[in-house]
């Protein structure tokens, strides 16, 4: 059967309205993250497990997976939950939970991360360490034709010259980069020290 006309448009519009009233609450799939650690303090009252404990254990858990990724902002909001949950344990509101929690974490990552880049800076590892540094030549090295070998920290390495010099065996050297496996090495002047 037909239905008239008048019921036929009141059905579209009230599927229409209730399929956009649907989509306009959805929310991005990068906002359930935040709104889930940010609503840990409403889920402990929910489920009857005080906010203080839903704190800890987003707080845990944060300074956990700082560990495995060390960039020190996971860490520090992790800690910042830490204080969040003494605030839920002395009875602070869900609203200063939170502002806690946001102000202490962004608080915490502006001085870490100055710390941590500033101590990157400084340490020189690996063969960044290298250059500048003596070592003893222990088989002879002729210039760009031949390749000799020298000894640093009890390691020895494959090394060329400089401008093709030649240098002697007891030589004492200074590394000057380093090419691959391989070290390019300057002979010290007499006066300097063995290593």
């Amino acid at each position: 059967m037909r239905q008239p006309r008048g019921e036929a448009a009141a059905s579209t519009d009230e599927s229409a309205a209730t399929r956009h009233s649907s989509e306009s609450t959805s929310l991005p799939a990068f906002a359930l993250p935040a709104l889930a650690w940010l609503g840990m303090p409403a889920l402990g009252f929910i489920h009857g497990i005080h906010p203080s404990v839903v704190w800890l254990v987003g707080g845990a858990v944060g300074l956990i997976l700082e560990m495995l990724v060390p960039a020190f902002v996971i860490g520090s909001f992790g800690l910042s939950a830490l204080f969040a949950a003494l605030a839920a344990w002395l009875g602070a509101p869900t609203g200063v939970q939170i502002a806690i929690f946001l102000v202490l974490g962004f608080a915490f990552v502006v001085p870490a991360r100055r710390f941590l880049h500033r101590s990157r800076r400084t340490q020189r590892r690996g063969s960044r360490a290298l250059p500048g540094r003596p070592a003893l030549c222990i088989e002879p090295i002729d210039g760009d034709l031949m390749a000799g070998v020298v000894e640093l920290d009890q390691t020895r390495w494959t090394a060329i010259t400089i401008r093709g010099a030649q240098i002697a065996r007891g030589a004492t050297v200074e590394v000057v980069a380093v090419e691959g496996a391989r070290l390019l090495v300057a002979e010290k002047p007499q006066g300097a020290s063995k290593p």
